[in-house]
Order: C-alpha cells, then sequence, then structure tokens
C-alpha cells in the first residue's frame, strides 16, 4: 500500500479512536505483525485496538515511522531488523 494512504489511513484510525491523543500510542515496523502482536501481548501491552499496514517498501515504513513519531508524537515501538527482500508491515496499538 502507498506510503501516502497508511498515513491516511493511520491518523484517520487514531482520531476517531482515541480523541486524537497521538502520544499515547506506539508505532513500530516488522516482518511478522502475527509474532510482534503476541510479543507486546506478552510484555502486558493492551493491543486491543491493534492495527497494520503492508508497505511497498521498507523506506516507506521508515518514513511512516519518522513522520509519526517526529510530527505527530507517537512513541516508538519495538522493531524487526528489517530485510528488504521480505514484506514490511507499519503497526500501531
Amino acid at each position: 500500500m502507498e506510503k501516502g494512504e497508511i498515513l491516511g489511513q493511520i491518523v484517520g484510525y487514531v482520531v476517531t479512536a482515541w480523541d486524537a491523543d497521538f502520544s499515547i500510542w506506539r508505532v513500530g515496523l516488522t516482518h511478522d505483525p502475527g509474532e510482534m502482536k503476541k510479543y507486546h501481548e506478552e510484555k502486558g501491552r493492551s493491543t486491543e485496538h491493534w492495527k497494520q499496514w503492508k508497505t511497498d517498501t521498507v523506506t516507506d515504513a521508515q518514513h511512516i515511522r519518522f513522520y509519526l513519531t517526529r510530527s505527530k508524537g507517537m512513541q516508538e515501538s519495538t522493531s524487526d531488523e528489517l530485510d528488504a527482500r521480505r514484506p514490511v508491515y507499519v503497526y500501531i496499538f
């Protein structure tokens, strides 16, 4: 999915799901969103509002994370070491 479209969906979701307070949200990157969600649940973190998007490239995923952490104030979450040959997902919760 194109990074502008992903950013629009993330911003829209946060605004409607939780009073537009981006600072209480986490954003991360992973190749395996199922395993990453499980990891956070095992750490005692609520994943009730978990959402994920498949990006076109690692660079797009990194730009999305950068924008959400620097411009919107989201917390940076755990991320995998990324391999450009594998699908990359942006996740929030």
